[in-house]
C-alpha cells in the first residue's frame, strides 16, 4: 500500500471513528485481536502477559505522545535501586511518553508484576522480546518508535534487524566496558563481535563519559553523543528524622557493594586506622566480605530512596571507594551526582569526576591519601555549597530525557538517514 493510499485511508477512519469514541475503541480492539490471532497462527510462545500488551496497544494508539520508546535493561524496574534505564523510563512516564521496559531476568518462569500500567510503562522480560520480537516491534505503526539497547547481549541480533525493518529509531547507549564486566566474571554472555555489530548497525551511539567515548571512537565511532548519569530530582528531599550514630568524621556510601569494583580493602584499611571515624554502608552485594570489618563499619542493608537523604544526613562525607582498575574506570556511578544533590563533599578512588564536577569530587590514589581527603572534605564546611547546588539543578534525568529527545529530534549521527530511507520504502 502507498502512503498516498495509507493517508487516505486514515482519514476515512478518523471520520468514521472518531478518536475517542467507542466505534474508535471497538476498532483498536479489532486490530489488537487479529494481530494476535496472525501472530499466535504463525508459532508464538504463549505469554502469561498476553493481555497486559494487548490493553497497553491500545491504550497507547490512544495517547496523544508521537512516540513510544522500549528500553533493553540488563536490570528490573526497582526505584530504590535508581539505575539509568529506571530513571529513563520514569521520566519518560512522567511526560506522558509510552514506555516499554525490557528487564532482566535470571529465570524463564519469572514474570514480575506489572505495577506501572497506569503510568504507562509495560515490562516484559528481555528474553522474551528476543524470541519473538515481533509481538512488540510490528504494533505501532502511528508513532515514532524508539528502542534503547542498554547493553549488547547476543540475542538482540534479531531484535536489532527486526527493529530497523520496522522503522524504530535504533540506539546503543554504552553504559559501561562490558568487556571488564565479563574479566571479572560479571557477564558472561559477552560477545566482543556483538558489540561492534550494535556499534557499527544502531542509527546512533551515546555513551556515559569520556573513557567510553573515547573506547567507541577507537572502534571507529564517530560522532556519540555523551550523556551522563545524573540525580532523580528529589533526591536531597528527607522524609523524617533517621538518627545514626556519628563517629569524630562520618562517612557514607550507598549503592551495589559488588568485589569487582568496590575497594573493601581500601575501606578496612582506612577504618582500622581511624577507629573514631564512623562508615556506614547502605546496599546489597559483595556478601562474603562483609565479614570481619572493623567495628566502626556499619551495614544498613538495602534502603528505599526515599530514605536515602534522611540517613546521609548524618554523614559528613560521601565515598565511592573503587578499585584502580579499568572497569571503575568505565563507569560514571549515579551516586556521585546524588550525593553532590544532598549537599555532601565527595571523595573517591578509581573513577573520573562527572563532568563539570570535577573540583566538588576528590579524586585519590591509596588509603593515605583517601584518608586524607576524607578529612580535608569534612572540615570545608559551606565552602561549596553553591556550587553543588548548581551541579545537582543541572544534572538530574529531566535534562538526560532532554538531551536524548533532542539528539532524537535533530537527527544526530545517522537518525535522519533512517527517516529518509524508511519513508521512502513506506
Amino acid at each position: 500500500m502507498t502512503a498516498m493510499n495509507r493517508n487516505w485511508l486514515s482519514a476515512v477512519l478518523k471520520r468514521l471513528f472518531p478518536p475517542g469514541s467507542f466505534g474508535r475503541r471497538l476498532l483498536y480492539r479489532l486490530r489488537a485481536n487479529t494481530g494476535k490471532w496472525l501472530f499466535t497462527s504463525r508459532g508464538k510462545p504463549h505469554l502469561p502477559i498476553e493481555a497486559d500488551i494487548e490493553r497497553f496497544i491500545s491504550w497507547v494508539h490512544e495517547q496523544e505522545s508521537h512516540q513510544i520508546v522500549l528500553i533493553m535493561a540488563s536490570t528490573r524496574l526497582i526505584e530504590s535501586e535508581g539505575q539509568r534505564s529506571t530513571n529513563f523510563a520514569l521520566e519518560l512516564s512522567r511526560r506522558g511518553i509510552p514506555c516499554i521496559f525490557g528487564y532482566w531476568r535470571w529465570k524463564k518462569n519469572e514474570w514480575y508484576p506489572q505495577d506501572r500500567l497506569a503510568g504507562g510503562i509495560l515490562q516484559i522480560p528481555v528474553d522474551a522480546i528476543a524470541e519473538w520480537p515481533e509481538i512488540i516491534l510490528r504494533r505501532f505503526s502511528n508513532k515514532e518508535k524508539i528502542i534503547l539497547f542498554e547493553f549488547p547481549h547476543p540475542s538482540f541480533f534479531k531484535v536489532l534487524a527486526e527493529a530497523h525493518a520496522a522503522g524504530w529509531v535504533t540506539i546503543y547507549d554504552v553504559i559501561d566496558d562490558w568487556g571488564e564486566f565479563q574479566r571479572v566474571g560479571q557477564a558472561e554472555w559477552y560477545e566482543p563481535s556483538m558489540e561492534r555489530h550494535l556499534l557499527h548497525n544502531v542509527d546512533a551511539v551515546s555513551v556515559v563519559n569520556q573513557t567510553l567515548g573515547k573506547a567507541v571512537s577507537d572502534q571507529g565511532i564517530k560522532g556519540a553523543e555523551q550523556i551522563p548519569n545524573a540525580s532523580f530530582p528529589e533526591i536531597d528531599k528527607v522524609d523524617e528524622d533517621r538518627y545514626l550514630k556519628r563517629g569524630e568524621i562520618t562517612i557514607g556510601y550507598f549503592g551495589y557493594l559488588a568485589g569487582a569494583w568496590f575497594d573493601w580493602d581500601l575501606l578496612s584499611e582506612t577504618a582500622v586506622a581511624h577507629p573514631t571515624w564512623m562508615f556506614y554502608l547502605i546496599g546489597y552485594g559483595g556478601d562474603s566480605r562483609k565479614k570481619g570489618l572493623p567495628p566502626n563499619v556499619h551495614l544498613l542493608g538495602k534502603r528505599e530512596r526515599n530514605e536515602l537523604a534522611s540517613l546521609a544526613s548524618n554523614w559528613d562525607v560521601g565515598m565511592i571507594p573503587f578499585k584502580q582498575e579499568r572497569l571503575a574506570s568505565g563507569a560514571d556511578p549515579i551516586k556521585a551526582y546524588e550525593y553532590l544533590a544532598m549537599n555532601l563533599p565527595v571523595v573517591a578512588t578509581g573513577i573520573s569526576a562527572p563532568v563539570g564536577a570535577e573540583d566538588l569530587v576528590r579524586r585519590v590514589k591509596g588509603a593515605d591519601a583517601f584518608a586524607q581527603a576524607i578529612k580535608t572534605a569534612a572540615e570545608e564546611g559551606d565552602r561549596y555549597l553553591e556550587a553543588r547546588a548548581a551541579f545537582a539543578a543541572e544534572n538530574t534525568w529531566v535534562q538526560r530525557i532532554d538531551q536524548l529527545l533532542s539528539m532524537i529530534e535533530r537527527g544526530g549521527q545517522r537518525i535522519a538517514e533512517k527517516r529518509a530511507l524508511f519513508h521512502r520504502v513506506e
